[in-house]
């Protein structure tokens, strides 16, 4: 499958849930994709044990971001439930304009890509994000104090729901304007600038 395929197909893969967030940003409803209850009849029964399992596997461990680190940075954090040492080690980017080349350098087919490409990216990462909620859950916990209901819903379906907000008025005000390459004249007396736009 072609790059432009999977994308095309993971925006109508996720098309229907993007136009419930532009109809309820513009009617004020109540809509929620992502259920806040942390409940096994929603996210499985298996969706607790694994989030537990999936954060105790980062105590004691380097965070990896798959971002070619320099080096790492040993965290002073302690569990506000337990009162012991995390000890995570995070990475540390020392040359950050080594990271700030890699970004233009992709910077230019992300431009280039349609509204719906982008969207559909998005909506797609915000689903996978909702598959580790719970672990998600007791590292926000663990670091804040917070309860775990509480560290459940604020790190989890909230926060993917505010993204989703965000994400389908980006989607609904970058359609409001001509999508196509067109001819954009001014007429100038005698002459006349015509500019290629997009």
């Amino acid at each position: 499958m072609s790059n432009t395929t999977a994308t095309s197909s993971l925006y109508a893969k996720h098309e229907a849930t993007i136009q419930k967030a532009i109809e309820a940003v513009h009617s004020r409803a109540f809509f929620a994709h992502y259920p806040e209850p942390p409940s096994k009849r929603i996210y499985g029964e298996e969706a607790n044990p694994k989030g537990l399992a999936a954060y105790q596997a980062q105590l004691n461990n380097p965070l990896e971001l798959r971002q070619d680190a320099e080096k790492g940075l040993v965290s002073d954090e302690f569990s506000a439930y337990t009162m012991e040492a995390l000890i995570i080690e995070y990475p540390v980017f020392v040359q950050p304009e080594k990271y700030i080349h890699k970004a233009q350098e992709v910077a230019q087919s992300w431009k280039n890509a349609s509204v719906e490409t982008r969207a559909g990216i998005l909506v797609e990462a915000l689903d996978r994000i909702k598959d580790r909620f719970f672990e998600l859950a007791y590292a926000t916990m663990h670091t804040t104090g917070q309860a775990f209901v509480m560290s459940f819903q604020a790190s989890g379906p909230h926060s993917n729901d505010r993204a989703l907000e965000t994400l389908a008025l980006g989607v609904y005000e970058q359609n409001r304007f001509p999508q196509d390459t067109f001819t954009w004249t001014k007429p100038m007396g005698k002459f006349e600038v015509n500019i290629e736009k997009r």
